[in-house]
């Protein structure tokens, strides 16, 4: 039901919808339709440790069995990767690297999956190495997205200039500061001539700022930090 009150769900109650989950395959996409909605309207901060666990629980039993029976669709596939980055936001990022592994390998499966959502889906696996300091998988997800992007649209498209500044992130992250600054330079000459917008121009000015005062270039920093906060 839609109106369910999570948060007054007794663990007894949880545990019932986790037998009943391993019954009827059925549930699942709904069920994670519910929990998704949960994290949109952020419900989910109010609740005690005990039921985000079960919560949790609900969710990968899920994901288990959506994959276990292959009863996938784009939506639900859609709605998995939408609840792993929001499990993200709350710290649980080991335990849904897998889960976006099984994201991509399940849109991968269907022939006319769009690519464009695959592309997207390894950016965020990346993010997730990435920010767990795995950096040679968060390269291997980036360049898969990038080559894909180049496919569909091209280089100079705006997709392209996202994916460009997440390599150059990559690169910074790593101390590699002349690296960074290509791909961030050309992230924003990209942004420039075509995005729609402004604010990611004022972006990747803000990451010239950066390299330029990490080579100790204070003129060109504060050319590009003015430059941003000019859009800002």
């Amino acid at each position: 039901d839609k109106e369910t009150d999570y948060a007054s769900l007794h663990p007894l109650i949880a545990d019932i919808i986790l037998e009943e989950l391993e019954k009827d395959i059925s549930l699942c996409e709904t069920m994670l339709k519910h929990i998704t909605e949960l994290f949109i309207d952020g419900s989910f901060e109010s609740y005690d440790s005990s039921l985000r666990s079960k919560l949790f629980d609900i969710n990968s039993t899920i994901c288990d069995r959506i994959y276990r029976f292959c009863n996938l669709s784009e939506i639900c596939i859609d709605f998995i990767n939408a609840t792993v980055m929001n499990f993200y936001l709350y710290g649980y990022i080991n335990e849904y690297i897998d889960y976006m592994i099984k994201v991509i390998e399940a849109s991968e499966s269907f022939i006319t999956f769009p690519k464009e959502k695959i592309a997207k889906y390894y950016n965020t696996l990346g993010m997730l190495y990435l920010y767990n300091d795995k950096f040679a998988e968060a390269q291997d997800c980036f360049n898969k997205s990038l080559g894909i992007k180049e496919q569909l649209y091209g280089r100079g498209h705006g997709e392209i200039a996202i994916s460009l500044n997440d390599i150059g992130l990559l690169y910074y992250n790593q101390g590699k500061i002349n690296v960074a600054k290509q791909y961030w330079e050309e992230a924003l000459k990209i942004r420039k001539d075509v995005s729609d917008s402004s604010a990611d121009v004022a972006q990747s000015y803000n990451n010239m700022g950066v390299i330029y005062a990490n080579l100790e270039n204070i003129a060109k920093a504060e050319e590009n930090y003015n430059n941003a906060k000019k859009i800002y």
